[in-house]
């Protein structure tokens, strides 16, 4: 099956031969694309209801479309450089494992901060990711609660997004798979809630749309695939889309700027292999960051020169070490400031 800038095949060999060779690979070419579909949900069969929720849209404003399923290769997360959108859904993955690893928080987290557009649903992910800091930093929600016991939801009047929006999940046309569908909750103002549980009660929002002065993202505390209308699914995914597609307005979201050099402490920790260190600048400055051993051996520089006044993360990746105890130092010097502090990091193999 093919589109333009995505094409799967698969090349058979048999032998002319005694005794018989039968052999068969699988390929995937993809390039071009505007919207990329993640298959997260191993293997169970979802990706029909997004695909089809997403091809009337994709075919009206002439995007092109392309699908990776987890299950089947590990994710080239090369491709996000290239596209619009990244349509990332888990299915019931809660019911056998993390919905969201760490290792994919952390290229989800690149892409968002590179200026990314992402639409993220499944049940089960708010639970999963409630203490790890993609939840707060990228995402601005935390969890509140399961709540498996209401199917019927609504929109927000004049929400771009859900402006009379009403609908159930399970039944109907659904994948009827909803049971661990969960309340959130905005931790600040770039974080707006978009869809409710329809009962009496102020925590019962269950979608965000998350605004930054970087980044776009539609975060839906369920599965679309459990809406129990096609027609339904469609019009919430279009709306989305248009939304995510409509860029950063910067201009009405103050950029906040550091204040004071600090050196954040490494995330996740423990880990294996890779980890993020976040630091950040109060003023242009001349930067090193070293990573030291238990010895205070010098073991990798991850930073040097001349850095801008800002937001600042360096990725590490410790896979040719042994587990263990590390230090991170931070040296900062600007015309006026100068600052140094040091961290530990532990990793776990």
């Amino acid at each position: 099956n093919s589109n333009p800038g995505f094409a799967e095949f698969t090349v058979s060999a048999v032998s002319n031969n005694e005794p018989l060779v039968y052999d068969e690979a699988t390929f995937r070419l993809m390039g071009g694309l505007d919207i990329l579909v993640v298959d997260d949900d191993a293997g169970e069969g979802f990706e029909s209801y997004y695909m089809n929720a997403i091809t009337p849209f994709a075919e009206t404003t002439q995007k092109v479309l392309g699908i990776w399923d987890m299950h089947a290769d590990i994710l080239d997360n090369s491709y996000f450089n290239t596209t619009d959108i990244i349509v990332w859904f888990t299915g019931n993955t809660f019911q056998n494992g993390e919905t969201i690893a760490p290792f994919d928080q952390l290229i989800l987290g690149d892409y968002l901060d590179s200026g990314g557009r992402l639409l993220l649903s499944g049940q089960g992910i708010g639970f999963d990711i409630r203490t790890d800091q993609f939840m707060n930093q990228h995402l601005h929600m935390n969890y509140v609660m399961p709540y498996p016991q209401g199917d019927a939801i609504e929109g927000f009047t004049g929400d771009p997004i859900s402006d009379g929006m009403v609908f159930e999940l399970n039944g109907g046309e659904s994948a009827d798979n909803q049971s661990r569908q969960h309340r959130i909750i905005s931790i600040d103002d770039y974080a707006t809630p978009i869809l409710r549980f329809a009962i009496a009660d102020d925590s019962a929002d269950c979608a965000m749309r998350i605004e930054t002065p970087a980044y776009r993202t539609v975060y839906f505390a369920f599965g679309l695939e459990g809406i129990n209308s096609n027609q339904t699914r469609a019009d919430l995914m279009t709306a989305s889309l248009d939304w995510l597609l409509a860029g950063v307005a910067a201009e009405d979201i103050p950029v906040t700027m550091p204040l004071e050099f600090s050196l954040g402490q490494n995330y996740p920790n423990p880990f294996n292999p890779e980890t993020v260190i976040p630091f950040t600048l109060a003023e242009r400055s001349l930067v090193t960051l070293n990573i030291y051993d238990i010895l205070g051996r010098e073991v990798v520089r991850l930073a040097s020169g001349v850095h801008d006044a800002g937001f600042h993360s360096a990725n590490w990746n410790a896979s040719n070490l042994s587990s263990g105890i590390y230090f991170y130092t931070l040296e900062a010097e600007s015309g006026t400031n100068s600052f140094r502090n040091t961290r530990k990091l532990v990793l776990m193999k």
